[in-house]
């Protein structure tokens, strides 16, 4: 590996910009790179169309701006014979493309023996994803797989609280997560050929696994609600997904209910609404991950933030701006750990918190349940 190369596939709205923010991938990497000193790096932004070079060109003025020791930029097609070479030479390769083509981009980080990022889900299917894990772990490649939410302090909290079980064993997690149908109506052109609950509903499957280490899930039983989503795309594109899983837990029965839709109307003050309840043995957690305590009002509406998940903030330490939040920090853990001595590299492999690949194809093999019980409601 050179070790001054990033490689990025991908241009869309998580790279660089959707109507809610900024994108989170683009500017992680900039930030990431500008702060580790010594010579420059560059970053290699692979595109599928002239149009996602644009739209990525466009966005780099901006963070350029911001970030003046951004890395130098060089593009290259996704059809481009050089591309293995490329991905073989570089220090990480982040892939951030729709489902449909992640194994396909896994599989060239995997063939070269690159440090792999990837957008959640592994790939939505369990075969699939129990495949890539095997690869992965017969060539030694670290995969890492999206799921943020194990860095956001409050389900961090309610790990811990759960296992020292303060309330008592838990019994029942109920989950809300909902994000703008105008997402699927009018943003993504590729929604038909997936589901909601595979979508977005599979970050919390992850959860369920980190807050509850060793959960084994036994029963899945799934609804799916038609509405204007549906009326659009057909097939999976369900309104909502309504799931319930059984399971046990240290040995303890424990159930988890989800409604999880494209439901938010189109005045949302914010993006994702995202509500925990945990039901214990002696007591509740209720963990409101949507309200974050920060509104902003003016004339076109109210706004609430998450300022958690990924925002431009003061930093006191340097007194300038940069980004923080768990958004970030998944592409910062992710890209110290290519830089961290062997030992340190294989103590944070080993660890179980962390969303390699292996925890990843376990909340796809969960996908496949929902799927089955959707098409056998």
């Amino acid at each position: 590996m050179s070790g001054r190369e990033l490689v990025l596939v991908g241009t869309g709205a998580f790279v660089t910009q959707d109507a809610w923010g900024p994108g989170v991938i683009a500017r992680s990497l900039a930030q990431w790179c500008a702060e580790q000193g010594g010579p420059r790096r560059t970053l290699t932004v692979v595109h599928r169309s002239r149009r996602g070079r644009e739209r990525f060109e466009q966005a780099w003025k901006t963070i350029e701006a911001e970030c003046p020791n951004a890395p130098a930029l060089r593009f290259l097609h996704a059809d481009e014979a050089t591309l293995p070479r490329t991905v073989a030479e570089a220090q990480a390769l982040f892939v951030c493309v729709p489902d449909d083509a992640h194994a396909d981009y896994v599989e060239l980080g995997i063939a070269a023996g690159t440090p792999t990022w990837i957008v959640k889900p592994l790939t939505g299917e369990g075969r699939a994803s129990a495949a890539l894990a095997e690869a992965a772990g017969s060539t030694g490649t670290p995969v890492w797989v999206d799921y943020h939410k194990r860095f956001d302090v409050s389900n961090r909290g309610l790990r811990e609280a759960l296992d020292r079980e303060e309330l008592g064993a838990p019994r029942l997690v109920s989950v809300r997560y909902s994000q703008p149908r105008d997402l699927p109506l009018d943003g993504f052109a590729w929604a038909g050929g997936t589901d909601v609950f595979t979508y977005i509903g599979c970050h919390y499957v992850d959860q369920l696994f980190y807050v509850l280490p060793g959960l084994e899930i036994e029963g899945v039983s799934a609804h799916g609600i038609e509405g204007p989503v549906h009326a659009r795309h057909g097939g999976r594109a369900y309104d909502t997904v309504l799931a319930r899983f059984d399971g046990r837990w240290r040995d303890r029965p424990v159930s988890a209910q989800f409604e999880v839709g494209w439901s938010n109307p189109l005045g949302s003050p914010t993006k994702s609404l995202q509500i925990v309840e945990v039901a214990c043995d002696r007591g509740r957690y209720f963990l409101d991950q949507a309200r974050r305590g920060s509104e902003r009002w003016s004339d076109q509406g109210v706004h609430v933030p998450n300022p958690w998940f990924f925002s431009r903030v003061h930093d006191p330490l340097t007194d300038s701006a940069r980004y923080q939040g768990y958004g970030y920090d998944s592409i910062r853990h992710f890209l110290d750990f290519t830089e961290a001595p062997d030992a340190r590299q294989a103590a944070l492999r080993a660890n179980s918190s962390l969303p390699w690949i292996e925890e990843a194809a376990r909340v796809d093999v969960v996908l496949d349940r929902v799927r089955a019980a959707l098409q056998a409601d």
